[in-house]
This record gives C-alpha cells, structure tokens and sequence, in this order.
C-alpha cells in the first residue's frame, strides 16, 4: 500500500469513527422519543389531529414524558374563563383546566403528575395560542 492509499484510508477510518461517535451522542429528537413511547399516538394519529386542529405540538420533559397538544382557540379561552370566574378557580385550577382542554394525549392525571407538569404545559399551551409578552409581540411588528 502507497503512502497515499495508507493516508487515504486512515482518513476514512478517522472520519467514520467521528460519525459513529456523533451518532452515539446526538440526542433523540422528541419525534423519536415520541415513537418509542408505548401506547404514543402514530404519524397517522398525529396527522388526523393536525387536519383537525391545525398545529399539532409536542412537549418533552424527559424521554418518558411527552405530551401532545394544540393551541387553545378563542371561543374555548373564553369559555374557560366564564367558567373559572363562575366557579371562583384558582390559577392552579386554570392551568389544569387549559391543559385538558388542549392535551391530545396523554390523558394525565393531575394529582399524579409531578408539580410544574400542568405549569409548564398551559404556559407553552398560551404561548403558541398568541398569548405573548408585549415586548415579543412588539417585536413581530413591520411598518409597511
């Protein structure tokens, strides 16, 4: 073997071994923790809620704790907010009650799940339902 052909598959032997090194580190996507979950709603399930719902999100705290849900729409919100004022809810009770109503999966049991789950949920729930800071609202703002 020539000098060359030697440094050519060295080369090739370093890069491969860096690839499959990268592939071992790259973490899981929250699509493929996703589909590892027993019981997770499949691409077809997900592709009903989305012609349906429109968006489709999902949330990941760990790699057994993902949620899939969509955006809370107007009339719903407005809803919510009747019933919790004619029922004097507290915020814990909202946030619960905004994940419900949005939650596509799974079905979660509120006094099981750990403290911030409902949280952090109904807050990335309003967030992608158009409930942003003014400072980011201000932001997506262009003078024609």
């Amino acid at each position: 073997m020539s000098k060359k052909e030697a440094a050519e598959a060295i080369k090739k032997e370093v890069a491969e071994e860096a690839e499959a090194k990268k592939a071992e580190e790259t973490p899981k996507s929250i699509q493929e923790m996703l589909k590892d979950l027993d019981g997770a709603p499949g691409k077809e399930q997900i592709e009903t809620w989305k012609a349906e719902f429109g968006e489709v999100f999902v949330s990941g705290f760990s790699e057994e704790e993902l949620f899939v849900w969509r955006p809370i729409l107007r009339g719903e919100f407005v809803k919510l907010q009747a019933h919790l004022a004619d029922q004097q809810l507290s915020a814990f009770d909202e946030q619960e009650l905004t994940c419900d109503v949005c939650l596509l999966w799974p079905i979660v049991d509120w006094e099981k799940a750990k403290a911030g789950t409902a949280s952090t949920l109904s807050e990335q729930i309003m967030h992608n339902s158009n409930f942003l800071a003014p400072q980011v609202a201000a932001q997506l703002v262009a003078k024609l």
